[in-house]
């Protein structure tokens, strides 16, 4: 279990990468699209949210189709969260999973989120020595054991797997005051010891 958060964050596999404003890069977005054959309508519904509805889906590849999806997450930094596919029957609406990329529908429109809150995520970021999580009370022994494990507990909406944590103690106890946790851990990591 790594305890040290400046150390934890070279560990990270994915990387830091940075979340660029749709509404900045949407040409660029457009122009990579049609480079590679897809007619597309591009609906921004903020600079956190945006809808791509594929309009020749049946004349793609599904390896183009997954260019799409690659290249919004790892271009963009967004992250597909819902999908909407069309049939013969209708349109039906799903949180997004691959199994949904498919050229065999009549059209798929997908939802794209920000993969960091403020569209202004910079690499350049001052990680702090000290961060705090809540957990339930019984995964206290889990956690010592396993260290931190990302978990999504998706609803409506795909989202990636992610940890919480509180940068300031204050937060915390008005969290829990406000959401009335008593039973969760109060769990402190700090650059040497795990309270």
């Amino acid at each position: 279990m790594v305890l040290d958060y400046k150390k934890f964050t070279g560990l990270i596999k994915e990387g830091l990468i940075c979340t660029h404003n749709i509404q900045k890069y949407y040409n660029s977005l457009d122009v990579q699209l049609r480079y590679v054959g897809v007619k597309s309508n591009i609906d921004i519904e903020s600079k956190f949210v945006y809808n791509i509805d594929i309009l020749n889906l049946q004349d793609l590849s599904n390896d183009v189709l997954e260019y799409v999806i690659n290249l919004n997450q790892n271009l963009l930094g967004y992250y597909p969260s819902f999908i909407w596919v069309t049939n013969k029957v209708g349109m039906n609406g799903f949180p997004f999973d691959m199994k949904y990329l498919s050229n065999k529908y009549i059209g798929i429109k997908i939802r794209f989120e920000s993969k960091y809150d403020d569209c202004s995520y910079k690499n350049d970021i001052n990680v702090p020595n000290i961060a705090y999580h809540l957990s339930p009370l019984n995964k206290k022994e889990k956690i010592l054991k396993n260290g931190l494990c990302p978990k999504s507990f998706n609803r409506k909406t795909n989202h990636p797997e992610r940890i919480y944590l509180f940068y300031d103690s204050h937060l915390i106890l008005r969290y829990l005051l406000n959401c009335r946790f008593s039973h969760f851990l109060y769990t402190l990591f700090a650059s040497k010891e795990l309270v």
